[in-house]
This record gives structure tokens, C-alpha cells and sequence, in this order.
């Protein structure tokens, strides 16, 4: 089926667009559980969005179930505890900006900004106080 895909000349391109996609976000079966579910929606984003801007597929990807819970962005974690940081580094690293256009603070930023909890005002997070290349201002509320 996939094979006569990239072989129809009506959806060569995307069929082919779609594979290099598939395997720049490579999400493992296994690592999401053999949840086939999550791995055909993925599959349905990166076809519908193979062939537009590269921001557009990055920003949905970014929001995408099966990517996240494959770099352990879906485990629970209690505010007040170390933010996994994971996605935040493959993101910067392999989807996004690079190895060299950004630092340790923008992994801490993104990896406590992805955790959806409040700062406690008393107490400071030394993490959050190294300034970033892109989140520069350490002052700025989540």
C-alpha cells in the first residue's frame, strides 16, 4: 500500500516528503506502547503536512500525542520535582534549531514550561535563573 504510494505519480512527492518526515521524527512502536493509534495520526500529520512549511509541520508535531510520549513527555510529574527534559532537548537539538543555537537554560525553560505548573515566588529555581539564546530573559513568567 505505502510502496504504491511513492509510485503513483499523483502522490510520489508527499508519499516520499512523508518518509523523509516520518523518519526525521522517529517514534519507536515500542516506546509508545504498541499504541498503533498514536502512531496513525502521526502518520495522517506528517501526510497532510509533508509538502507545506516546515514551521507548520514543527509546530504540530510538537503537539503531536505519539512523539511526546515516545521522548517521555506523557509521564506525570509532580510540580516541585525535576522537569524531564528530554523532549525539550531533542526538540531544540534534532527538530528545531540546532546544536549550537541554544544552551542548558533554554532546555531547563521549555522542559518547566512543558510541565504546566505555577513557581512557587519564594522559593528560586537556580535551573531557571541561567539565562538562554532563545529565552534570554530569566524574569519572564512562563
Amino acid at each position: 500500500m505505502y510502496v504504491n504510494d511513492m509510485t503513483n505519480p499523483a502522490t510520489g512527492l508527499r508519499a516520499r516528503m512523508t518518509w523523509f518526515w516520518l523518519n526525521w521524527y522517529a517514534t519507536p512502536v515500542s516506546a509508545i506502547g504498541n499504541d498503533w493509534l498514536l502512531m496513525y495520526k502521526q502518520y495522517h500529520t506528517i501526510w497532510t503536512k509533508a509538502l507545506g512549511n516546515y514551521r507548520t509541520l514543527a509546530r504540530t508535531m510538537f503537539k503531536d500525542a505519539a512523539l511526546r510520549k515516545s521522548l517521555d513527555q506523557f509521564e506525570e510529574v509532580e510540580c516541585g520535582t525535576v522537569p524531564i527534559e528530554n523532549f525539550a532537548r531533542e526538540w531544540f537539538e534534532r527538530f528545531t534549531v540546532g546544536l549550537m543555537a541554544h544552551n542548558e537554560g533554554d532546555i531547563k525553560r521549555l522542559s518547566k514550561g512543558l510541565m504546566n505548573c505555577k513557581d512557587d515566588v519564594e522559593s528560586q529555581n537556580l535551573d531557571l535563573m541561567t539565562p538562554g539564546m532563545i529565552f534570554s530573559n530569566t524574569s519572564e513568567v512562563l
